[in-house]
């Protein structure tokens, strides 16, 4: 009976349905919920119970069933504020000048080999060509093929980008959603206000920054030259981390690539994985002090390998809430310091939220963080 008034849209009386069953020779008996049924042997037509709706649908007229347009309602779910959508990471690149690419998910495993990406690749058994042989196990091959293409059709500044997925040998393969991009050519484009210069590291540093500024959290991410893919410049690319797990890479292509590859310049990349970097930090209102702030300027010497991230995470744990924000304002390199050393330029801005703070407060503040520096990075005041 149930399924009578759901595949028809109407209630037809239990009467009705028995009449009309009999009037065509059927032996029916009414049960608790609907009717059994034995159609006559003639009737080879009627296997399924579809089949008794059908013939009650006809002797009932289906003119006597009335129209009713149908609804499609689908419940919308709202995106969720813990996660930076690739929307967001499409806009940015696109403000810093990028075009969206769309290569396909088949490349030559000799392509792979070049590249040191061969292990893992998932063969196609039955690929479309031989250059589409396995699947993809990195967005960057094709991005720069694509970016060759565009340099030898005189595009001398070419930014591309493209958000897909890499896949990986298992048992199902693995599926993993990437954010990758290739550039070369000038840092800004063509113009009378700025002298033209190439891209350098810091460029493609501050683009990767914009986007992992999204989730609220750059305090949380950092570089490091250690561990390096051989098809990575060794002195001019970093690995991404995101507190303790690696989530990209960045920097330039290694020049006996470039040369295999028949690429002519510098060619920039970076690649980052989609589901590390989306993560977000939902905003959180504070208070704002009414007390003002001061800033302390130190000049310190410390080690080509001690990175200033490193330098802002001893200032920071030193400090605690006094902190507000930690600055690098300069870099010196030259003949007059030691060997091996660099000269820094900080600044520190301290401020209390319940007062102001002192002049011996912030000496002993400041005393605090040089001994904490010196001990953790080596680093001294330059004199």
């Amino acid at each position: 009976r149930q399924r009578l008034a759901r595949i028809l849209g109407i209630d037809i009386a239990a009467e009705r349905v028995a009449q009309i069953l009999r009037s065509l020779g059927m032996a029916v008996t009414t049960t608790a919920d609907g009717w059994s049924v034995t159609a006559p042997s003639k009737r080879f037509d009627i296997a399924i119970e579809e089949d008794l709706i059908e013939e009650v649908a006809r002797i009932h007229g289906y003119d006597a069933i009335p129209e009713h347009a149908p609804r499609g309602e689908i419940a919308l779910a709202g995106a969720s504020e813990t996660r930076v959508g690739p929307g967001q990471f499409r806009a940015s690149l696109l403000a810093d000048g990028c075009m969206e690419a769309l290569n396909f998910s088949f490349v030559a495993a000799e392509t792979l080999q070049r590249w040191g990406l061969g292990a893992g690749a998932v063969a196609l058994a039955n690929p479309l060509s031989a250059e589409l042989g396995v699947m993809r196990t990195s967005l960057l091959p094709g991005l720069v093929e694509a970016q060759k293409r565009n340099r030898a059709r005189q595009q001398g500044r070419v930014r591309l980008f493209e958000l897909g997925r890499v896949f990986t040998a298992g048992d199902p393969p693995q599926e993993t959603e990437r954010l990758a991009a290739v550039l070369s050519g000038s840092a800004r484009a063509e113009q009378w206000g700025e002298a033209r210069r190439p891209l350098d590291f810091f460029d493609v540093k501050g683009m990767v920054e914009r986007l992992l500024a999204l989730t609220g959290d750059s305090t949380g991410f950092h570089f490091n030259a250690a561990g390096l893919p051989a098809w990575l410049h060794p002195g001019r690319s970093a690995r991404v981390w995101r507190g303790e797990a690696t989530v990209g890479l960045l920097g330039c292509l290694d020049p006996r690539l470039a040369d295999v590859l028949e690429l002519d310049g510098d060619t920039w990349v970076f690649d980052l994985d989609l589901a590390a970097i989306a993560a977000r930090s939902l905003p959180r209102a504070g208070e704002l002090s009414r007390f003002p702030s001061l800033r302390r300027d130190l000049a310190i010497l410390v080690e080509h390998s001690v990175p200033f991230a490193r330098i802002r995470a001893v200032a920071a744990a030193e400090l605690g809430d006094l902190l507000r924000e930690c600055l690098l304002f300069d870099e010196f390199i030259g003949p007059s310091l030691p060997n091996g050393t660099r000269s820094l330029a900080i600044g520190l801005i301290l401020q209390d939220s319940s007062r102001t703070l002192t002049d011996p407060e912030v000496d002993q503040a400041m005393a605090g963080v040089i001994a904490a520096l010196a001990r953790e990075t080596g680093a001294r005041l330059r004199g």
